[in-house]
């Protein structure tokens, strides 16, 4: 079967008409978008998603994007497209180039931010929200924003660069021993294979899909885990800063939604993980691991698996959540907004359909195969009793941890 998908403008509507296989476009405007003259006339338009080489764009537009752009120019190349059922289609794209307009802060969100609080597995824990720049840590040679303060007291916090406001790939903590293969890099899998349920784990057991509780045994270590233990023998062990670091614990949920169709171990079926039902449907974000056996920690912990050799993790799709991002909405202005996805810790969903997927972050909040490569931003927890030197929390005049 052949027919013609021609790509309406972005913001427009379209119909399909099945006979002729032609998409046809609606709304106010239609016309072919190259004709326009956008040198002495304005146009502007949203999108939701922007490819990699930063000029090819999805066409569906809606909540998940509310950022204006204005346009400058418009191209359109033909081509074609195969379908997994062997269907082959004429296709029209349009590659939009554009000014993109800073986001300001809005009264709501001024409001908004600020330190709030909610119980997590030690007691009463105070967590910092929205566009907040009094949460600046220098550490180890390194720029970090404090999460929140745990409910031991420990205070998490989340890699942000090696200069102050660091932006895109700059947040990212780059690997320089090339002992694993990593040199160079500051984007990983979360997991270098995929198709099995047990890849959403930090770390995992067997593939064989026999049992929930052997597939997500703690037992081989995830891609990411190699990567942040390698990090963190580098920049903590080797500087000899391990006695600033707290044993707080990280959360891989793998707990399944209440909603369930999938057991989180059978491969045919579709799994959904709660993290992705707190996130997407209840929205109510926890601070608690509902598993002991999700919750990493080393050994000396009283609490969790105790699967850790080192007390260094990611971000839960939670924080993210009490840090200001929403599912389904154009967040740029929270203090964990990056241009540049990377990886959270929680799992969203798993199953041979789509593959497993783990959350990532950037501007929106999304899921992605765990096989693909994102950005790293370690987290690690300072102890209660640390002294800080100096500083009052900005950018420019960070906490310098004694």
């Amino acid at each position: 079967m052949t027919s013609t998908n021609v790509l309406p403008l972005i913001g427009m509507g379209y119909t399909f008409n099945s006979e002729t296989g032609m998409y046809t476009l609606t709304g106010v405007q239609r016309v072919d978008p190259t004709t326009l003259d956008y040198e002495n006339n304005d146009y502007y338009t949203t999108w939701t998603d922007i490819f990699e080489n930063g000029n090819n764009l999805a066409v569906a537009s809606g909540e998940y994007d509310t950022a204006l752009r204005k346009i400058k120019s418009v191209t359109k190349s033909e081509g074609t497209y195969t379908s997994a059922k062997g269907e082959t289609y004429k296709t029209i794209e349009y590659y939009i180039m554009g000014y993109t307009y800073t986001p300001r802060e809005v009264e709501s969100d001024k409001s908004d931010k600020g330190i709030y609080q909610m119980n997590d597995e030690y007691g009463t824990s105070y967590y910092y929200r929205g566009s907040v720049n009094n949460n600046y840590v220098l550490f180890g040679g390194h720029y970090w924003r404090i999460i929140r303060i745990n409910g031991d007291g420990s205070i998490r916090l989340l890699y942000s660069g090696s200069k102050k406001d660091a932006q895109g790939e700059e947040l990212f903590a780059r690997l320089t021993d090339s002992s694993l293969g990593y040199s160079s890099t500051n984007r990983i899998s979360f997991n270098t294979n995929n198709g099995n349920p047990a890849y959403v784990g930090y770390m995992y057991g067997n593939t064989l899909n026999s049992s929930y509780a052997e597939t997500h045994a703690n037992e081989v270590d995830s891609t990411i885990k190699k990567y942040l233990d390698s990090w963190y023998r580098q920049n903590i062990v080797d500087k000899r800063l391990s006695k600033y670091i707290a044993d707080a614990g990280f959360c891989n949920d793998r707990s399944l939604s209440p909603s369930n169709v999938g057991d989180g171990y059978t491969t045919s079926k579709l799994t959904h993980y709660d993290g992705d039902n707190r996130y997407k449907v209840t929205r109510s974000p926890a601070l608690n691991c509902q598993n002991s056996n999700d919750l990493f920690t080393t050994s000396s912990s009283g609490k969790g698996n105790k699967a850790l050799i080192y007390p260094i993790g990611l971000m839960t799709i939670d924080e993210l959540s009490l840090s200001g991002h929403s599912w389904g909405k154009y967040q740029t202005l929270s203090y964990t907004a990056s241009s540049s996805y990377y990886w959270t810790m929680t799992p969203s969903l798993s199953g041979s359909i789509s593959g497993d997927e783990v959350f990532r972050m950037g501007y929106v909040g999304n899921t992605y195969k765990v096989s693909n490569e994102f950005g790293v931003r370690p987290v690690i927890n300072l102890k209660v009793d640390t002294e800080i030197s100096g500083g009052i929390g900005t950018s420019n005049e960070p906490f310098i941890v004694k």
